[in-house]
């Protein structure tokens, strides 16, 4: 088993970008560097880049068609077309600021008390069971 040395992120990431071109070559192996520091190359993080802003000009398209449409709707939309997580979807829309604030549905209040039915009176109150606990159902 290859034992690899303790470098820093930031050691490996200027090797990798000076020496390998964003590839894996033996210059990892030599530095015994793990295969994952591929990703600390500039060309793996401007595709990703490249393919995450097409995706946010199909979700700001989306949104545009459907205005009130959260990440799960968008996510769906997308699906239809090409092979996206609904996480993914969640990060980009929360990145650029393109979720949706939802109107709130209307609360009328309280109890509507002026209205023509007769009302009962609180029996409770004449009542004298100071001692006991009271169980109280409604049965509309």
């Amino acid at each position: 088993m290859i034992k690899r040395k303790n470098f820093s992120n930031e050691f490996k990431e200027k090797i990798v970008l000076e020496y390998t071109s964003g590839q894996s070559s033996a210059a990892q192996i030599a530095l015994e560097l793990g295969l994952s520091s591929y990703y600390y190359s500039s060309d793996f993080k401007e595709r990703k880049r490249e393919r995450d802003s097409k995706i946010v000009k199909k979700i700001e398209s989306i949104i545009e068609l459907l205005p009130l449409s959260g990440y799960r709707s968008c996510a769906s939309k997308l699906k239809e077309t090409m092979q996206i997580g609904r996480n993914r979807v969640q990060r980009l829309m929360r990145e650029n600021q393109l979720n949706c604030r939802a109107k709130k549905a209307y609360y009328s209040g309280s109890t509507n008390s002026k209205h023509h039915l007769r009302k009962y009176s609180n029996l409770l109150i004449e009542a004298d069971i100071q001692e006991y606990p009271v169980i109280v159902g409604d049965v509309t």
